[in-house]
């Protein structure tokens, strides 16, 4: 008997149909891949699978029982559990008290149980503690099991995300974008109550795994930054000796130098947790380094808020995605510009007419096109629907 059969599913957004009629089985000790371009409707299959949203017709039938159109919750406590695309969590709260959240038949959740049974409510944390600190090691996350959520790199986040899943106790897991950030796994850690033993040779539990080096210049190439120990021209951006980390204890990047002159596109390369998002953390202002120097041009802005850096010039693109989702593609851009509306109009329709992937009409602007995304595969002007003066008034010209 199949583990998970999926029947005839179907969904549709606004008119769009998202899955038309999708059989899917899955059998027991399996991995069953599903491929496919963004907007396919992979994730609105596991939304469906998963309980978040409900299907439109079909079936969903698991562990011999047909659970369509069940809450989130109750799949989850029939062990079909899914982790998403964006790793989620609660980014105050340490890796294992995230891990702790994710544990099954917890007696404290209730007040009564909680005031009555506190021996078997400390029990069953302990239990859950000792599974959670077993999750961590087969995840590799032992070393950063105190450290707080927002401090771990992206693909620690996605383990962290597959560890709150098998926390669960699960007999399926749906992975949404699995490949989407881990791949090695980070040994850095601040000090903690659960923090394992720090090996011979590794004084302060810091640095990448064995055989890993952290973000460094590439010291085959001399570093352009002239303008600082000579007369030649200052460069655009220049980080000197930078040593950086979440904690006092904690040196993610140990003596970091670079340096982007003008005209340049410079990369950093390196496995997960080197010290890449870290690195642009401090020059945006996000991360206030332990010690060395950023310069915009020969102005020092390391320390400086984000807020100043940004007004300098400087554009921080996170590795998540930090937009406005119930906002326009307009209205998010818009809100980029809030103190300047007059200078940002014409730099949203620059960008809008930069990135379209066809000429735009003469009578034909963006703004009325743009408040939504993605654009059509195949544009005709005016839409369907939409004549020459109905494209310049309305504010919608489609939805996807």
């Amino acid at each position: 008997m199949p583990l998970l059969e999926v029947r005839g599913l179907q969904r549709s957004f606004y008119g769009v149909r998202a899955l038309d009629g999708v059989d899917l089985v899955v059998e027991p000790g399996t991995i069953t891949g599903l491929i496919g371009p963004n907007g396919a409707g992979k994730t609105t299959l596991f939304n469906c699978v998963s309980g978040l949203i409900p299907p439109e017709a079909g079936r969903v039938l698991f562990d011999g029982r047909d659970v369509t159109g069940w809450r989130a919750d109750r799949v989850t406590q029939a062990g079909l559990v899914r982790t998403f695309q964006i790793a989620r969590g609660f980014p105050r709260l340490s890796v294992l008290e995230n891990l702790l959240l994710y544990g099954d038949r917890q007696p404290g959740e209730s007040l009564l149980r909680a005031i009555a049974g506190r021996a078997a409510a400390r029990r069953r944390e302990a239990e859950l503690t000792e599974r959670a600190l077993a999750v961590a090691r087969r995840l590799s996350l032992t070393r950063v099991i105190d450290n707080p959520a927002s401090d771990l790199s992206g693909g620690q986040k996605k383990l962290l995300e597959l560890g709150r899943a098998l926390m669960t106790d699960p007999k399926l897991i749906l992975l949404d974008e699995p490949r989407r950030g881990p791949d090695v796994p980070d040994h850095r850690a601040s000090p903690g109550p659960h923090r394992p033993p720090v090996p011979a040779g590794d004084r302060d539990g810091g640095g990448p795994p064995p055989g890993r080096r952290p973000v460094r210049r590439d010291r085959r190439r001399p570093a352009r930054a002239g303008g600082l120990h000579g007369t030649a021209p200052v460069g655009l951006l220049t980080v000197e000796s930078v040593v950086a980390g979440y904690s006092a204890a904690d040196e993610i990047l140990k003596g970091v130098d670079l340096a982007v002159e003008r005209g340049e596109i410079v990369g950093v390369i390196g496995p997960n947790g080197a010290g890449k998002s870290t690195l642009l953390k401090v020059i945006a202002g996000v991360l206030r380094p332990h010690r060395g120097r950023v310069l915009l041009g020969d102005t020092p802005i390391e320390g400086r808020p984000p807020r100043e850096i940004s007004a300098l010039g400087v554009a921080f693109v996170p590795q998540e995605r930090n937009v406005f989702p119930t906002l326009s593609v307009r209205e998010n851009l818009e809100m980029a510009g809030y103190l300047e509306p007059r200078k940002a109009r014409p730099r949203i329709e620059a960008i809008f007419a930069r990135s379209s992937p066809w000429p735009w009409p003469s009578w034909w602007s963006p703004r009325s096109c743009c408040s939504t995304s993605p654009r059509p595969a195949s544009p005709r002007w005016p839409p369907s629907g939409c004549s020459r003066r109905s494209a310049r008034s309305t504010p919608t010209a489609w939805r996807s």
